[in-house]
């Protein structure tokens, strides 16, 4: 009959097992003392509450209890349990060295092997981090390996415990770890996860506010959506006075996040971006007064957020409080922000069906990668460019295609995968067909074009299109109203202006090919160039939803069909 005897005679073994399988497993385990078998239950004693709750965790208890029948040969649950009332105890503590003289009794996680980043030295150096309670410890080595300094991190039970883990970029399969954006450590990932995982238990109390608040403002959200007209209207006519870019451009999604962020953080598991990717949009800079340097923080994009931030959103917040009678500041800003990226999914998914839908019908059984590849080949959309492929996204988004996550961070980034191997298949199958086509010499090259005057350039253009699959008409030379070629397909008519310059085409061919569609009742415009686009151009196109292919597009469409 199995004792309790026998369970802590094979104690070590069974840590040892659990050690090969599982480290983070292990390192929590070591301080719980197998005390007591009754009936098939075994109970595990822990002095530290943070290693009882992680090893309580069910993947966890799942592990060990493995461990055990491949030991014992009998199925043995267990149980975690405190030693002493220690930690509760601690919960209650006020002062930063009260807490750090009780967490010094109790015992430490010690990771050894690790790399801290000394600021007097400006490098890495060895050391070994112990994790006790809610205090950590670093001890640094020379060279030689003999201890060198030792700095103790105090901390309470009312402050939280942050660290950010991106891959290090100069030591292949290692990690950078900032603890309390400051301290800068470079470890193997396991290691850094056993750290990660202590955090995560001594945050619990910040983790459940935060899940709270997240249900109370997901509820508001649905509630607003489906019953308040005003606000819905509000947020829709928001949406459609910004720069699309405030919404399509993950760096501008992100720095929003890392403002909302600075008024408080009880709203972060609503954020779409992580602690990592806002990290990686911050840059510093240093100013010098004498021998003092002071060192600021800002985003990449800090000009350009703000400006929408402050000049906008801030203002739609005091509205959207003031319509719903909310008192609560820091609700106001959240709430109004999960509205409109709630809308915005509903609002570019029918500019996409008004401009695309005709492409997208009956689509409930297509996969994602069905759909995307169906997008590449959309003549009038260049499937890398955000104005395209950014609406789409959405679109796919409220057709539940990327399995109901509604992050659009998350599905950009999906989507780019997809994407990009749809590209390589279509760029693989217009290989293969050009090879299988009758070798005759290449009708035209770009630098044919280069030589052509502006009514050699249309009919090339209209060539190119009847090509494609259209029909096609080229308007009289003079009062063309600003559309030199009419493409049609599919009941659908396209305004083409075709311009062979030498230069960039300035923002004048948007303006006259937007007039030309009024004037020929058209469906979309194009301007096609042999040269390439002014920025202000680029910027009126996107303005007014017209296609610019550019010298390379072009160059790509003729290889292609000529």
């Amino acid at each position: 009959m199995l004792t309790i005897k026998h369970i802590i005679n094979k104690w070590s073994d069974v840590l040892e097992r659990v050690k090969k399988e599982r480290i983070t497993v292990h390192a929590w385990l070591v301080d719980g003392e197998p005390t007591e078998l009754i009936g098939n239950t075994m109970y595990i004693t822990f002095k530290n509450r943070a290693h009882m709750e992680y090893t309580k965790k069910p993947e966890n208890t799942y592990l060990i209890e493995n461990m055990l029948l491949k030991i014992f040969g009998e199925k043995i649950k267990i149980e975690c349990i405190k030693a002493t009332h220690l930690t509760d105890q601690l919960e209650g503590s006020n002062t930063v060295e009260e807490q750090v003289q009780n967490d010094l009794l109790l015992d430490k996680v010690v990771i050894e092997d690790i790399y801290y980043k000394d600021e007097e030295e400006d490098s890495f150096i060895p050391a070994t981090i112990k994790l006790f309670g809610h205090c950590f410890e670093i001890d640094t080595f020379t060279n030689e390996m003999k201890l060198w300094k030792r700095v103790t991190y105090k901390s309470t039970s009312d402050t939280e415990k942050e660290m950010t883990i991106v891959p290090s970029t100069m030591y292949v399969g290692e990690v950078i770890v900032d603890i309390n954006e400051g301290t800068i450590l470079l470890m193997l990932p396991e290691k850094a996860n056993i750290i990660k995982e202590h955090f995560e238990v001594l945050n619990k109390k910040f983790i459940d506010e935060r899940i709270k608040f997240k249900n109370l403002v997901e509820q508001k959200c649905r509630e607003i959506l489906d019953d308040n007209n005003e606000v819905n209207t509000i947020l829709y006519n928001f949406i459609d006075s910004i720069n699309s870019t405030t919404l399509y451009d993950y760096k501008m999604i992100t720095g929003v996040e890392y403002n909302l962020q600075s008024i408080d953080k009880i709203g972060k598991m609503l954020l779409m971006s992580s602690d990592e990717l806002q990290k990686s949009l911050i840059v510093q800079t240093e100013s010098k007064q004498g021998i003092h340097v002071t060192v600021t923080e800002k985003l990449e994009n800090q000009e350009e957020v703000d400006g929408y931030f402050e000049e906008k959103f801030k203002l739609l917040v005091k509205l959207i409080a003031k319509k719903l009678v909310i008192n609560d500041e820091t609700l106001a800003y959240y709430l109004t922000y999960i509205l409109i990226h709630k809308k915005a999914i509903k609002f570019f998914t029918e500019r996409w069906v008004q401009q695309y839908g005709e492409y997208f019908i009956n689509i409930e059984n297509h996969s994602l990668e069905d759909l995307v590849a169906l997008y590449c080949t959309i003549e009038t959309v260049i499937p890398n460019k955000l104005i395209y492929a950014s609406p789409f996204i959405y679109f796919l988004m409220e057709k539940e295609k990327f399995m109901q996550n509604d992050n659009y961070i998350n599905c950009y980034d999906i989507f780019v995968d997809v994407l990009n191997e749809a590209l390589e298949n279509k760029k693989l199958m217009d290989f293969e067909r050009n090879l299988m086509k009758n070798k005759t010499k290449l009708k035209y090259t770009i630098n044919d074009v280069d030589l052509m005057n502006g009514h050699e350039f249309e009919q090339l253009i209209s060539l190119l299109f009847t090509k494609m699959g259209y029909s096609t008409t080229v308007t009289k030379g003079s009062g063309d109203q600003g559309v030199d070629v009419i493409a049609e397909k599919d009941g659908r008519k396209y305004g083409v202006q075709a311009k062979c310059y030498s230069s960039a085409v300035s923002n004048k061919a948007i303006q006259e090919v937007t007039a030309g569609l009024n004037h020929y009742k058209l469906e979309k415009g194009l301007v096609i160039t042999n040269n390439f686009f002014t920025d202000s151009a680029r910027e009126l196109a996107h303005s007014n939803n017209i296609v610019l292919w550019d010298r390379n597009i072009l160059k790509e469409k003729i290889s292609e069909f000529l």
